[in-house]
């Protein structure tokens, strides 16, 4: 028996066999963990993107239909693809400008490009904007803003990655107009 062991000792055969057992799943966590990080930070340049885009381009008009908008959110899915964006995500337009005490007021507020159920940041239409600290509207002046919200579901870091909905805003001034109002849809 004493001979078998010491053969059992010397034997070289699955050394790289067990190496391999030991160090897989560290591969695989690196592996999952890379493309999780890397699907999660290239969701959150796309809806960064997204945000922009629809401020910047919603801003662009010296008046503005609800059709147009309507337009103007079809547009979202294809900036964050190949990320779904329908029932994960949503897209809230809003034109705050100030009333005569420089307060500043939701004047109207659009949601669109997807069915997620989030309450703006900024405000109700009707109500009283928060805007960021050292952000502010005169009279007269109008502000875009778009909030994107994405629910995003980890594949694997599930215990590291947030859990609340990823949040995205983005800040206009309208070029051409006030866009105070959406305008009347033209009848033909």
């Amino acid at each position: 028996m004493p001979g078998l062991l010491k053969r059992f000792a010397k034997c070289k055969r699955g050394t790289a066999m067990v190496e391999f057992a030991f160090i897989t799943p560290v591969l695989l966590l690196l592996i999952f963990g890379t493309f999780e990080f890397g699907s999660y930070i290239l969701l959150n340049q796309k809806l960064r993107h997204a945000a922009m885009t629809m401020a910047d381009l919603t801003a662009r008009e010296e008046t503005l239909t609800e059709a147009q908008l309507n337009g103007l959110f079809a547009s979202v899915q294809n900036i964050v693809n190949p990320f779904p964006f329908g029932p994960r995500g949503t897209v809230i337009i809003s034109a705050v400008s100030a009333n005569t005490d420089n307060a500043p007021l939701v004047f109207w507020q659009r949601t669109g490009a997807g069915t997620l159920a989030a309450a703006s940041r900024i405000g109700a239409e009707g109500g009283n904007a928060t805007l960021p600290a050292g952000f502010t509207v005169l009279e007269g002046e109008t502000i875009i803003a778009a909030e994107i919200y994405y629910d995003y579901d980890a594949w694997f870091l599930t215990d590291i990655l947030p859990t609340e909905p990823m949040y995205e805003t983005a800040y206009f001034r309208p070029r051409l107009g006030l866009l105070q109002a959406l305008e009347a849809e033209s009848g033909g």
